[in-house]
């Protein structure tokens, strides 16, 4: 039955009603940002300033900052509305979110023809979903979904309408390298929807489409990549070089098929529909092209900073969108039979929707942490900003970002020279004469020193060991080892004679210092021992 426009307008105000209810109820806003989050953050504050993409002031760019868009767009607003970076982030990141909601629900109503209350409870279930704890981590994640959404939508409507109009053409071009633009794997994710566009319309009908897809991404490809290359000096954003390593990581393909799972399991039964079909087979045959070849993508990198599935979030989206098309000869059949469904149906059908609208909060609320004893470090150390100084950290979010110092990220995803060469060195470090260091030894701590254990044979052991080691054949101080178990610890270490040496080693043993894990008071393990 066709709803009024009024009735649909008085929906979507219902769905975002819902959804703030939601944020407000549910979503914890007073963390920190996330590490990488943070790192993000600090590049946006040096491009809003007219320093460039840079990690530090003053020295060549550096692209760490894999959200490529998104960062132009929060650094613009926060050097023209000169308002909080934070503010301007969670401010983007909201706007995405409720635009995602809303364009789930018209388009399930308009493109796909789903009756009102599918179209309702399946962006209801979007809604709670992870994007808005992405929000509250400071992550540009619902940026790329809202790109990710508009891409597959226009890809589903050139599929139904069996070819595409110039203006649907351009449309969907400009949309997909956007995508792109915002997050390099969408390039990929774009490629997929292209190669499902194949093979679910004749190519007779989509010539034109083919030809301007490549021909447009071809030219502003090469022109960007060309700017990226003159300005960066490599192709890639940095972590790529540091996180891709030339080899598969089957952890990462592990993690993203587990996360996936968890997006759309709902929806597997309706794919599962879908393929024994007939006449959706070749849909749901062209929709796994897409699915799966973003799962299984996620093997060319390791899985560092995938907070809360954030890597796979874009198969959260694009399984809501793709249920009812898979399905909807069913409702056809229902509605041409003239069936009703019985009360006792309607029933076990709400029961289900509550169940699952229920399970999806659960899951999504996950997607949270707890008060990190890096912040009031780096708000402490703040207060030396003007004396030049630098710290050299394994966690490359929180402490330069606050701190505002001089950082080098000793794992690399903000360094060029380490991402290149594969793990920072002693010279290396010496070189860059750290004033501070963090190590995040993971490990070991004061009170179960390495030489206790069998050290794990992997890169970040590996540099933690580099680190480690230098800092005491250096003679730096260990001002404190943080931590809420003896098997790891943050570990602060102070240069010796430095003007602010005392100062700064008293300071960070007064910290009142949460471990980031749970949220409890750290122990300075280091504490017994001096």
């Amino acid at each position: 039955m066709k709803a009024s426009p009024l009735t649909e307008s008085a929906s979507v105000a219902l769905l975002l009603a819902l959804t703030y209810a939601f944020s407000s109820v549910f979503v914890n806003y007073s963390i920190p940002p996330f590490e990488d989050a943070a790192m993000i953050m600090r590049y946006a504050e040096h491009l809003a300033a007219g320093h460039g993409i840079v990690w530090n002031i003053g020295e060549p760019p550096v692209d760490g900052a894999t959200d490529f868009l998104f960062l132009l767009v929060v650094s613009g607003l926060h050097g023209l509305l000169n308002i909080e970076i934070e503010y301007v982030i969670r401010g983007v990141a909201f706007t995405a979110h409720y635009l995602t909601v809303a364009l789930i629900f018209l388009f399930m109503r308009k493109q796909q023809g789903a009756p009102l209350t599918a179209s309702f409870f399946t962006a209801l279930y979007f809604a709670i979903g992870p994007g808005l704890f992405y929000t509250a981590a400071y992550f540009g994640t619902p940026v790329f979904g809202l790109f990710i959404a508009a891409s597959w939508m226009l890809a589903q409507r050139i599929i139904a309408q069996q070819g595409a109009s110039t203006g649907l053409i351009i449309g969907y071009t400009l949309c997909c390298f956007t995508t792109g633009m915002i997050r390099p794997e969408g390039v990929l994710i774009c490629i997929f929807m292209a190669l499902t566009i194949l093979v679910t319309v004749p190519l007779k009908n989509i010539k034109s489409l083919v030809i301007t897809y490549i021909v447009a991404h071809l030219v502003l490809g090469a022109a960007y990549i060309a700017w990226r290359w003159s300005y960066f000096g490599h192709p890639l954003p940095n972590p790529f070089y540091k996180k891709g390593g030339g080899s598969l990581h089957m952890i990462g393909l592990q993690r993203s098929l587990e996360n996936s799972l968890a997006f759309l399991y709902l929806a597997i039964p309706t794919y599962i529909y879908g393929l024994i079909n007939s006449s959706t087979r070749r849909l749901a045959i062209g929709f796994g092209v897409t699915i799966g070849g973003t799962m299984a993508m996620w093997m060319l990198l390791s899985n560092e900073m995938n907070f809360g599935g954030r890597f796979q979030y874009p198969i959260f989206i694009m399984g809501i969108l793709i249920w009812y098309p898979l399905v909807k000869p069913l409702f056809e059949k229902a509605s041409a039979s003239n069936l009703r469904p019985t009360k006792l149906t309607g029933v076990l059908v709400l029961v289900l929707i509550v169940a699952a609208l229920g399970h999806r909060a659960t899951i999504s609320q996950k997607a949270t942490y707890f008060p990190d004893g890096r912040l009031p470090t780096a708000k402490f150390l703040n207060q030396f900003e003007d004396k030049g100084y630098t710290v050299l950290t394994t966690e490359a979010g929180l402490i330069p970002f606050y701190s505002k110092w001089r950082a080098i990220d000793s794992w690399g995803l903000n360094d060029l020279w380490i991402a290149h060469n594969g793990i920072i060195t002693p010279e290396y470090i010496a070189e860059n004469s750290p004033d501070v260091a963090l190590v995040n030894s993971i490990y070991f701590s004061p009170l179960f020193p390495p030489d206790k254990i069998t050290w794990p044979t992997n890169k970040w052991h590996e540099h933690v060991m580099v680190l480690h080691s230098y800092m005491q054949t250096a003679g730096y101080t260990l001002a404190a080892a943080y931590g809420n178990r003896i098997q790891s610890a943050h570990y602060y270490w102070v240069k010796p004679g430095i003007e602010d040496h005392d100062a700064i080693v008293e300071g960070i043993r007064n910290i009142d210092y949460h471990w980031y894990e749970d949220g409890k008071k750290a122990k300075d393990f280091s504490a017994g021992l001096r």
